[in-house]
């Protein structure tokens, strides 16, 4: 149920207290055992003073009115003439005012960006408190029609509704309460709201949008699902290889299966990136412990066998020799899988003798291998994630299952990314229990959920394919306004920092990134090879000097990797440079710019690049130095810079030269 009370404001005023607070109460009771008193009088209070706002008022009154992607329900919801007010009622004296200033904003941006019939309607949110005595002199509207906060005293809220009315200007579309409230909500969520979600029993289709990516995103879960139910029953190993674009919800999807799978199978999420399971880990016990009362300490225990370090998974089970106790593990980027040189050479220094061939893949099979009965091994496979030296990419598990466990059925995408579906080819065109499936390919984007042609302009941006870039940009800056992308440049540090703090609203998250590479950004003060803890520069408030917000610390590909900001400023160091016309990559040693030759190397750089640019959900702007424009720096000479700036420009991007005025 959207909302515990839904009526006309005609009916509203006509009905008693009593009736509506028992409403409200009995529909509160459904979703949680135990009334509280509070509750009652809380209600109570707020009917009272909306039946004397709105008298002579003609609309919708909605009451404790959900946000699913948020877990909150909107203490009152106001629509009027095509016009929504959202109201955040506190009694008694309070110091969080700033707090419900900010909650309350992210209530209308969420119904803004995912509420199907929110999308072109002007929302106030307004904070109402019985010790509030100032009245909000102006109302600030951003372009996409939704207002900056305001508050206001119990006894001012008529008049607060109808100014508001009056400075939102006309309106050419009402609506119908009724249309309105049961509207297609289409959230995207962080993939630290989904794991928090999912871990709470939601399902994918309850967190995300009802469009063609939740369509392919709920096939893939079903299809993976329906495998691992046909191995349990036939006794059968397989392994499944799940690819996708980035942002289609690889992650996402193997969360789901991993919760879904938790209790008898003993399933867990397995990921080799560090920062994501610390992140997501202390996400959930945080969560945890807000909802239960009980301490973090507890909760981090209870999460621990949910998600996992892959690394530390392995160096467990090589220990051993029975079967692992799970018999569906899912490794998120297994194209990031160590090969053996590798592993080897980490093992040896851990007093863990391997075999000559035992890659990270040989390893995670061999320790499934061991169940006599059934065991599912999902590897979710992003396209060109390949950053760091000794990753072996997707042909590694293709070999590995060729030649030490043919017994396995093999499960990949029936249209698979050109790299994945030519090492199917090259290495599994002789095993006859090889399964093609189109549902096991993610190819719509949802972490840009402004605009779906982010990735497709990245890609064409990293490989030169200027024309094609140039059209999915226009594409991008063509858009509505709800469904804009700002794509953005500068040559000033400053102004980006400006620009961010000027796109952020609520508890949005903003933050500086950079390639790992990219030393010489120390003479601008990013520091890429600070230890950078992801944990508080992820999760923590803006009042943290750690937090991403207070945009100090910037942080490189290994930390922001699988997980994304609301905004973002890449900026671009000279060790990818644009010159005559293609890509020329340089690592810093010493006291110099070093040539890079090696292809695998060369990869490795623009797939950190891609990484960068596709992390933002709702805009970025990218930050190209001047460099050393006296000369004295030979390490940041200007033409280091200027002809990426230039390529940059040339692909239609915007330039930023001065300070961009508040909502633009």
């Amino acid at each position: 149920m959207s909302a515990y009370y839904s009526s006309t404001i005609e009916s509203f005023l006509a009905t008693s207290e009593k009736e509506i607070v028992a409403t409200l109460a009995g529909n509160y009771f459904k979703d949680f055992a135990v009334e509280v008193a509070e509750q009652h009088f809380a209600w109570s209070e707020q009917v009272r003073v909306l039946k004397q706002a709105l008298v002579g008022l003609r609309g919708w009154v909605y009451f404790e009115y959900e946000i699913p992607r948020l877990r909150k329900r909107i203490d009152v919801v106001i629509l009027i003439d095509g016009r929504l007010v959202l109201l955040e009622f506190k009694t008694g004296r309070t110091s969080k005012i700033k707090s419900a200033l900010i909650q309350v904003l992210d209530y209308a941006l969420d119904l803004k960006y995912f509420h199907k019939e929110s999308a072109k309607l002007a929302i106030l949110p307004l904070f109402l408190s019985d010790h509030v005595s100032e009245y909000p002199q102006q109302f600030l509207s951003h372009r996409d029609r939704v207002f900056e906060p305001v508050s206001c005293s119990f006894t001012n809220l008529s008049m607060v509704i109808e100014s508001f009315l009056l400075v939102s200007g006309p309106v050419s579309d009402k609506i119908d309460g009724g249309v309105w409230e049961n509207s297609r909500y289409e959230p995207t969520p962080t993939i630290i709201e989904a794991a928090q979600s999912l871990y709470h029993s939601h399902t994918v289709t309850n967190i995300s949008r009802s469009d063609s990516g939740i369509h392919n995103l709920t096939g893939t879960v079903d299809i993976v699902k329906s495998i691992v139910e046909y191995s349990k029953s036939n006794k059968r190993k397989c392994i499944c290889f799940v690819t996708g674009v980035p942002g289609a919800g690889k992650t996402l999807a193997g969360l789901s299966l991993a919760n879904q799978f938790l209790g008898n199978d003993k399933a867990v999420f397995l990921s080799g990136n560090g920062p994501l399971v610390a992140i997501l880990r202390e996400a959930l016990s945080r969560d945890g412990a807000d909802r239960t009362g009980n301490t973090r300490k507890s909760e981090r225990r209870k999460v621990s066998s949910f998600i996992q370090n892959i690394h530390h998974f392995r160096d467990d089970e090589l220990r051993r020799e029975d079967p692992a106790l799970e018999h569906l593990v899912i490794f998120d980027e297994a194209q990031r899988c160590w090969d053996a040189r590798k592993l080897t050479s980490f093992m040896n220094r851990k007093k863990l003798p391997l075999g000559d061939y035992w890659s990270e893949p040989y390893v995670l099979i061999n320790i499934m291998n061991r169940h006599r009965d059934w065991a599912v091994i999902v590897c979710l496979v992003g396209a060109g994630r390949e950053i760091h030296d000794g990753e072996a990419g997707i042909k590694e598990w293709f070999l590995t299952i060729q030649q030490f466990f043919p017994n396995w059925e093999v499960y990949v995408p029936a249209m698979a990314p050109d790299d994945v579906e030519l090492s199917i080819r090259e290495v599994l065109g002789d095993i006859d229990d090889v399964h093609k499936k189109q549902e096991l390919h993610l190819a719509t984007p949802t972490r840009s959920f402004r605009n779906t042609n982010v990735s497709s302009f990245v890609d064409d941006l990293l490989h030169c394919r200027v024309d094609t870039a140039r059209t999915y940009l226009s594409n991008i800056e063509s858009a509505s306004i709800e469904n804009k992308y700002p794509i953005r440049i500068t040559r000033s540090l400053v102004l980006a920092r400006d620009w961010l703090i000027k796109k952020q609203r609520g508890t949005e998250r903003i933050g500086l990134l950079a390639s790992s590479e990219g030393q010489r950004l120390a003479s601008e003060g990013l520091f890429v090879k600070m230890d950078v803890d992801a944990v508080p520069w992820f999760l923590n408030s803006s009042v943290d000097i750690r937090s991403s917000n207070m945009l100090e610390l910037v942080s490189t590909e290994f930390q922001v990797q699988g997980l994304e900001l609301d905004w973002a400023c890449i900026a671009w160091d000279a060790d990818m440079r644009m010159m005559n016309g293609a890509w020329s990559y340089y690592s810093f040693k010493g006291s110099s710019w070093n040539n890079i030759k090696s292809q695998e190397q060369k990869i490795y750089r623009i797939n950190s690049y891609r990484v960068l640019l596709t992390r933002a959900r709702q805009g970025m702007i990218i930050y190209v130095p001047c460099g050393d424009e006296a000369r004295k720096d030979i390490t940041r000479l200007p033409e280091f810079y200027q002809h990426t700036y230039e390529y940059l420009i040339g692909l239609g991007i915007k330039e930023i030269k001065e300070s961009p005025v508040s909502g633009a």
